[in-house]
């Protein structure tokens, strides 16, 4: 494992710091980074499907500002993958179909969305739990 010098005192810290050089990412890292990735490429795709089944416009337009927020989500945690020039798993929203007939009711649509919302929190934590990278926890 790789540890880094401390500028000041010759310490080696394994832990980093958010300003100094960064220490490449462990395996648990990029497996948790990767999951988060691709919980997040399903709930984006997810939303879409609903999002465009809607029948409320208030509820488009909600789900869609959720799947920009998803969208920057996808964006951030892929950053340190591509820095350390591991690459970035592949996007998914080619298998959403242009229908208009919901298949659900909009409150089993918002029920699952929360569901994943709250999956993916849990997602975060445990990766932040595992990582002992400093500015990992900030993404």
């Amino acid at each position: 494992m790789l540890y880094l010098k401390h500028i000041s005192n010759d310490k080696e810290l394994f832990l980093g710091s958010y300003f100094d050089e960064k220490r490449p990412l462990t395996v648990i890292e990029i497996s948790h980074i990767v999951s988060s990735i691709q919980t997040n490429l399903i709930a984006k795709d997810l939303i879409l499907g609903f999002a465009q089944t809607a029948p409320s416009q208030e509820i488009q337009a909600f789900l869609l500002k959720g799947r920009e927020q998803v969208q920057q989500h996808i964006e951030s945690l892929s950053q340190p993958l591509m820095v350390e020039n591991i690459p970035v798993t592949m996007k998914w929203d080619y298998g959403v179909e242009k229908s208009s007939v919901p298949p659900f009711s909009e409150k089993l649509m918002m029920f699952h969305l929360a569901a994943m919302i709250t999956e993916n929190v849990r997602g975060y934590g445990l990766a932040m739990s595992t990582s002992p990278r400093l500015d990992l926890a900030l993404n």
